[in-house]
């Protein structure tokens, strides 16, 4: 009886394949999920970076939006020059937190969550502060941050720019 197959081994080599595929898909979808995380940190990244750089090193437009009409300002910045904050801005960005949609969107930053801090170095708590911080958006939240030196009054400040999301948002 050559040529004959017992039927326990198709069910043994079923078995293992099917085992084999499970395996298989089960690392797919982690190794995609990886990739996806990592893959939204670099757009963070190339976010914050221009976030930041517009909040310490430009006044933002117009210049003295902090004056005029600070819910109208096409553009935010913290600075009176580059890498001196201006803390009057500062204040009128923490004054706009009702208006916290249409600010991150003038920041740059319409697709994340932004949260913003200064702080005088050597001091507890933030001088200003602006939107949200990913302590708020829970466990799943993937967030990038950065802090940035700059001058305040005569003294050194940290700026602190936090761009977040929830995975999967």
């Amino acid at each position: 009886m050559r040529g004959q197959v017992l039927s326990t081994e198709i069910v043994l080599s079923i078995t293992i394949f099917l085992a084999a595929m499970l395996v298989f898909l089960f690392a797919w979808n982690s190794i995609s999920d990886s990739y996806d995380v990592a893959q939204q940190a670099r757009e963070m990244e190339v976010a914050l970076v221009g976030v930041s750089d517009a909040l310490v090193l430009s006044p933002g437009d117009p210049a003295d939006w902090e004056i005029t009409s600070p819910e109208n300002a096409s553009m935010m910045g913290l600075a009176k020059s580059q890498n001196i904050l201006s803390p009057r801005k500062l204040l009128a960005l923490q004054s706009l937190n009702s208006s916290y949609d249409i600010v991150r969107e003038r920041m740059g930053a319409a697709q994340f969550q932004v949260f913003v801090s200064a702080s005088y170095v050597g001091e507890d708590g933030p001088y200003a502060s602006f939107g949200v911080p990913a302590s708020e958006g829970g466990s799943g939240a993937i967030s990038v941050s950065i802090d940035r030196l700059a001058m305040m009054e005569g003294r050194l400040a940290i700026l602190k720019v936090q761009l977040w999301k929830t995975k999967g948002a």
